[in-house]
């Protein structure tokens, strides 16, 4: 066995190694993607649970007024608004 042949094996092992590694890091990302865009019942949940999550910050945003104190000392009061 010559240096050339273990150099054309070094290369070959380098490639699909490196095809190993971006296949395992593709696959974790678009498996979920593929499960929430072809299934409709993933896909009904996921809306579900962000809907709720993001009304429940909205309602909380609502509800709560803050103070502030200003520069000369002085209590500034403010209500947040609706967006």
């Amino acid at each position: 066995m010559n240096f050339r042949d273990i150099k054309s094996v070094l290369i070959l092992v380098k490639t699909f190694g490196f095809i190993f590694d971006m296949s395992n890091a593709l696959l974790s990302t678009t498996t979920l993607f593929v499960l929430y865009y072809y299934n409709n019942k993933v896909n009904i949940a996921v809306k579900r649970w962000c809907t709720r999550c993001f009304r429940q910050h909205h309602v909380d945003a609502l509800q709560h007024s803050s103070s502030i104190i200003g520069l000369e000392g002085n209590q500034l009061k403010f209500n947040r608004i609706e967006w």
